[in-house]
């Protein structure tokens, strides 16, 4: 069972942990890289597995796209989560693939009725492959389509509803959305179902233009951290993963974002 905050790597984060063993509850990896069930990544995966609860992040289902399923990749992923048994995996409430060409980046849907219903349908057959709930994730979002009748949050709870899946809340997403496309992420927060939360991400920040740090860094941590705060508040003390950025500095700053988070839990569990 996952719980606290644990923290999100990078294939090649995995040795360092190995080699310094952290006293982290938990760590989210990437599914992709170590679908071949074999090589030095996978062999320290096993025994990151061996140490640690993990869950995985899969960005390859493209559960958006109108391509047929992948059952090449997905026989595959099903195999390494045979193998690996993470206690949940999650993908992207997006798509990737035109024509089984395969995009580097989730890219949002037109937020319509008819994209919940096919949305939602292939969200049902991976879970029924899996034989395991999946987890989904708002991506971050720089457009909004012009014939889209759904706000973000109305397409995110009608999925949660009609596939009876659960989210994987990316609260830094939903601060950058709030910020490009001007909505309330509290209100945001305030509309998602209590019981289709399951799980809190802190991620990357993602931008348009690849800029680092953003222009609006400062700002964008102090929403993400008021968004936190709000989602524990509402939802309870979600387990949390907390992307490792290394462009944010090595394990020691990881530890300390990750211990100020842990407080802020506590500091909320004793004011309920």
């Amino acid at each position: 069972m996952l719980y606290g905050v644990g923290a999100g790597l990078e294939p090649e984060q995995i040795p360092l942990i190995l080699d310094e063993q952290p006293s982290l509850p938990w760590f989210a990896v990437e599914a992709g890289p170590h679908l071949g069930l074999g090589g030095a990544n996978f062999r320290a995966l096993l025994e990151l597995r061996e140490r640690y609860p993990l869950a995985f992040f899969c960005d390859g289902l493209s559960l958006g796209s109108t391509d047929p399923l992948n059952d090449s990749f997905i026989e595959r992923l099903v195999a390494l989560v045979e193998r690996v048994d993470p206690e949940t995996l999650v993908d992207d409430l997006g798509w990737r693939s035109v024509n089984h060409r395969y995009l580097h980046h989730s890219l949002p849907l037109p937020y319509t009725d008819e994209a919940v219903g096919h949305v939602a349908a292939r969200i049902r057959e991976v879970q029924y492959r899996f034989e395991r709930p999946l987890l989904v994730r708002n991506p971050p979002i720089f457009f909004r389509f012009a014939q889209s009748t759904l706000s973000e949050c109305q397409f995110v709870c009608a999925v949660l509803d009609e596939a009876e899946c659960y989210l994987a809340l990316d609260l830094s997403a939903l601060a950058l959305n709030a910020r490009s496309l001007g909505f309330d992420p509290g209100e945001y927060l305030a509309a998602l179902p209590l019981e289709r939360v399951s799980q809190l991400r802190i991620s990357r920040y993602a931008t348009r233009d690849g800029l680092w740090p953003p222009p609006d860094q400062g700002e964008l941590d102090a929403l993400v951290e008021e968004l936190f705060d709000e989602a524990i508040g509402r939802f309870g003390p979600q387990p949390t993963a907390l992307d490792w950025d290394r462009r944010r500095g090595g394990l020691d700053r990881l530890r300390s974002r990750i211990e100020r988070l842990g407080a802020r839990v506590e500091a909320r569990g004793e004011l309920a």
